[in-house]
């Protein structure tokens, strides 16, 4: 009796279930990350400072052959997100030359309390 039509004889390989376990989990694991990356953006797009507990994020940039996506600069505690910014750049002076306070901005690039909105506006 010969076999059926739907019958996909790759699956007689030995190695066609091992290939496709491990296809499988590549797929399953980019997915992982893939939605983990998107809650932590949809949790620190929403998050209130926590105690008065700001994060401080600056935004990514490009320009004359080098770039860098958006960084987190630390922590720090305060009653608004302007003073932290002061107080954390208070506390690192050899980073400090360039903050301006005004456009809460450092070497240009824009600060700001989640990283959601540092990576939206670049990298």
């Amino acid at each position: 009796m010969p076999f059926p039509r739907d019958v996909n004889y790759e699956e007689f390989n030995p190695h066609y279930w091992e290939n496709k376990a491990k296809q499988l989990e590549e797929e399953n694991t980019e997915l992982r990350r893939l939605l983990e990356r998107q809650w932590r953006f949809r949790c620190e797009k929403h998050r209130d400072p926590v105690d008065g507990e700001y994060q401080i994020w600056e935004r990514g940039y490009l320009g004359q052959g080098c770039g860098s996506d958006a960084s987190f600069l630390g922590f720090e505690k305060s009653d608004s997100f302007k003073d932290a910014c002061v107080k954390w750049f208070g506390k690192h002076p050899k980073l400090s030359k360039n903050f301006d306070p005004e456009q809460l901005a450092d070497w240009g690039c824009k600060l700001y309390d989640n990283e959601f909105d540092a990576r939206k506006d670049f990298g």
